[in-house]
């Protein structure tokens, strides 16, 4: 497959690609030499700063989004949807509570963490522990985003008696996918 538009004039020898962000405005790159999609997408990843995943490019005139596949020996105008979120706006929020019950004579724990995109919750983990004559019981997790702000880390486990957690596997979660779900990016 090649990418051609009809609005757009071939020069002779050269390729004319214009990279149009959602703005308007034009993304310049240096694309002599660029062979397929792929070293287009690539190359306006490493000038926006994000992952060359993040990056799509639609057709400006089009709503199909250019596979990598395709050869650059065209002319015309893309627009580029960088997809990557401002780890900035990432917070991590926690909060323990307890609350003694006298009548049980024994103590609730509450542990809430909430993973939050510019103000919005966009993920949630929720345990509760209690502690009475038989000792600990319950489930327990701790929580951590990664140096770069793109992954959340979630390890969580069971209290046994003398309250020490047994740890499953600590899980891995791409932010990303997080506010795809719910539809930020």
């Amino acid at each position: 497959k090649t990418l051609r538009h009809a609005t757009a004039a071939l020069k002779p020898s050269a390729m004319v690609l214009q990279l149009l962000a959602l703005s308007g405005e034009e993304i310049q790159v240096e694309l002599s030499d660029a062979q397929s999609m792929k070293d287009v997408r690539a190359r306006v990843a490493a000038k926006l700063g994000c992952d060359a995943g993040a990056v799509l490019m639609v057709p400006s005139d089009g709503t199909e989004v250019v596979k990598d596949s395709q050869v650059v020996d065209s002319c015309g105008a893309l627009t580029v949807i960088n997809q990557s979120f401002d780890s900035r706006l990432i917070r991590l929020h926690i909060e323990e509570s307890k609350q003694y019950s006298p009548r049980q004579a024994s103590t609730l724990f509450y542990k809430t963490s909430q993973l939050l995109y510019d103000g919005n919750m966009v993920w949630e983990r929720q345990d509760r522990q209690i502690c009475d004559e038989m000792g600990y019981r319950g489930r327990t997790h701790d929580v951590y985003l990664s140096e770069c702000g793109q992954l959340l880390f979630c390890r969580s486990g069971f209290l046994r008696r003398r309250g020490v957690p047994e740890y499953e596997p600590t899980k891995a979660i791409q932010i990303q996918h997080l506010l795809q779900k719910r539809g930020f990016r």
